[in-house]
C-alpha cells in the first residue's frame, strides 16, 4: 500500500519541529550542554506538533479511502 503524500509531509513536519527540543533535552540530560531555558525549542515543537498530527491523520484517511476504493 502506497502512503499518501500528506503522511510523509506530516512525519517530516513532526521530525523537524520536535527534533531540536529532543536533542537539546538529551544533551542536557547527558551533561554535554547546560540546558538553561528551552523556551524557543518548546515553542517550535508546540507550533508544529498538532498540525503534523492533523496532516498525518488526513494522509492516513486518504490512503485508506484510496486503498478500499481500488478493491
Amino acid at each position: 500500500m502506497k502512503l499518501h503524500k500528506a503522511v510523509k509531509t506530516g512525519l517530516q513536519l513532526l521530525a523537524i519541529g520536535t527534533s531540536p527540543l529532543l536533542i537539546a533535552a538529551g544533551l542536557d540530560y547527558l551533561g554535554i550542554i547546560d540546558g538553561g531555558n528551552f523556551l524557543l525549542f518548546g515553542m517550535l515543537a508546540w507550533l508544529t506538533f498538532y498540525p503534523a498530527l492533523i496532516t498525518i491523520a488526513y494522509g492516513i484517511t486518504r490512503t485508506l479511502i484510496t486503498h478500499f476504493k481500488t478493491k
